[in-house]
């Protein structure tokens, strides 16, 4: 599975802290992290101030993902989210289903909604005309 990891480092944090956590994660857990992973790609913003950073990860235990984010928890924030490759083809063409289906939907929910209207207008509107009658039977006469 793939993940994307963006990782913003904490504004009362100094530079040099964060070089520090760097190397240690150089010299300590680097390896074994490419060893879990079959792909790690890492991208900085540029000009960014605070730090921003992009993993882009390929793993099979999700699990792999907490060493990342345990390790430089105490400098950093961090959120990493489960994605899929999708052109855009394809996610216009699930858009359009999506919005479609969305349609469809809103007709039916409105069509029942109309419907359960007249009946209650219906209710409301119905009387009968008998006691009238008979009350301008009784005036006449």
């Amino acid at each position: 599975m793939w993940y994307v990891a963006v990782f913003d480092a904490k504004e009362d944090v100094a530079r040099k802290e964060i070089y520090h956590e760097r190397s240690e994660w150089l010299k300590k857990r680097e390896k074994v992290f490419q060893k879990k992973c079959k792909t790690i790609r890492r991208y900085e913003v540029v000009g960014s101030s605070p730090v921003k950073v992009f993993f882009i990860i390929e793993t099979d235990d999700p699990r792999t993902l907490n060493v990342l984010s345990t390790h430089f928890g105490d400098a950093w924030y961090s959120t990493t989210y489960p994605v899929i490759e999708r052109g855009i083809a394809e996610a216009l063409k699930e858009d359009l289903s999506g919005i479609i289906v969305t349609k469809q939907r809103q007709r039916d929910r409105a069509g029942s909604r109309l419907k359960r209207h007249k009946r209650s207008t219906a209710r409301r509107c119905s009387f009968s005309h008998r006691p009238l009658l008979s009350n301008f039977l009784s005036r006449s006469s």
